[in-house]
């Protein structure tokens, strides 16, 4: 319980009992008790914390009682994208109210994102890339990246100026998510309709056009060209990982889920396209059916892993950490 409520409550008891004194000395307390109940909930809304966002930890547990500290339920703990930060402060528990999850993705560089290169770059008079073309970084050093690049497969220490982070819309890696624009004849004269969906499961980063996809429900893959396939929005399918929200109650045998309550997807069952869920404050695990399940938007929690920004100037000691500084959110 936070002051805001202790100091509710008071009011409340305090006003509680002043009104039966009154009412006891022949006069009416209903006014008395009306004030008691305005200051009460005055106090309530000044204590009343800016956000309750819901917090993903790195087990799939949400909200959890035995993941999460009493005393750590309106902090976060994060680690800060700038090196000086990071150098000075290293990991950091920082209000949730000071933290925002809604940032540009192409505002920051992370490794494994998928880059373009913003003109023709050479190393020692030796080209590298042409502009346009692809690479995924690897790791930073210093001011530079560390980029490996799909045509040529090198990889070479990049300025950050020189880069552009694509959306990931722009590109097709293994393990993204499609569907077919036109129906596609497999070596063995099956057909996969059009708008069957399918995982890549390997890409020729030479080309870029030879994707190997296995079908979703036909247990097979196969080559396709990237010119018959389009890449799925994340809000277009359901993996395990996933933040769902229950679109009705659910009850299995004495546990029930309320609608609206939030769970991680662990695995799923084609037979009867059945998901086992793992529900937040631990419920536990118990199976929905995929039809009461609706996937989250990921700006509606935060989970392990996701990149925040400061609200506002705040300090640190004596370390001033300025609005807009990103960082990382570390949910164990």
């Amino acid at each position: 319980m936070g002051l805001g409520e202790v100091l509710s409550c008071c009011l409340d008891v305090v006003g509680a009992v002043v009104e039966k004194v009154v009412e006891n000395s022949g006069g009416s307390g209903v006014l008395v008790c009306c004030i008691f109940k305005l200051a009460s909930l005055a106090v309530k809304g000044a204590f009343k914390e800016e956000i309750d966002v819901p917090v993903v930890y790195e087990n799939g547990t949400i909200n959890s009682t035995t993941t999460t500290r009493p005393e750590d339920l309106n902090t976060a703990q994060v680690e800060w994208l700038d090196p000086n930060l990071q150098t000075i402060l290293g990991v950091t528990k920082v209000p949730k109210k000071r933290l925002t999850k809604n940032l540009d993705p192409a505002s920051f560089f992370r490794t494994g994102d998928v880059v373009t290169a913003n003109r023709d770059l050479t190393s020692a008079g030796s080209p590298i890339c042409k502009q346009g073309e692809l690479g995924t970084l690897k790791e930073r050093d210093g001011t530079l990246w560390c980029v490996s690049w799909w045509v040529s497969g090198k990889i070479v220490r990049v300025p950050q100026v020189d880069l552009t982070k694509c959306n990931p819309l722009e590109y097709i890696i293994a393990n993204d998510i499609v569907k077919t624009k036109v129906d596609v004849t497999l070596p063995n004269n099956k057909i996969v309709s059009t708008g069957t969906q399918g995982t890549v499961k390997d890409v020729s980063q030479t080309s870029g056009k030879d994707l190997l996809v296995h079908w979703e429900g036909l247990g097979e893959q196969s080559y396709v060209g990237n010119d018959a396939v389009t890449k799925l929005a994340p809000m277009e399918y359901k993996l395990v990982g996933d933040v769902v929200k229950a679109k009705r109650v659910i009850k299995i045998g004495t546990k029930r889920v309320s609608n609206g309550a939030l769970g991680t997807l662990k695995a799923y069952r084609a037979s009867d396209q059945t998901w086992l869920v793992l529900w937040e404050r631990d419920i536990g695990e118990l199976d929905a059916v995929d039809d009461t399940l609706k996937k989250c938007d990921p700006m509606d929690f935060w989970r392990h892993g996701d990149f925040l920004k400061t609200t506002k100037d705040i300090t640190c000691g004596n370390v001033a950490i300025p609005k807009g500084s990103i960082c990382n959110l570390i949910a164990r």
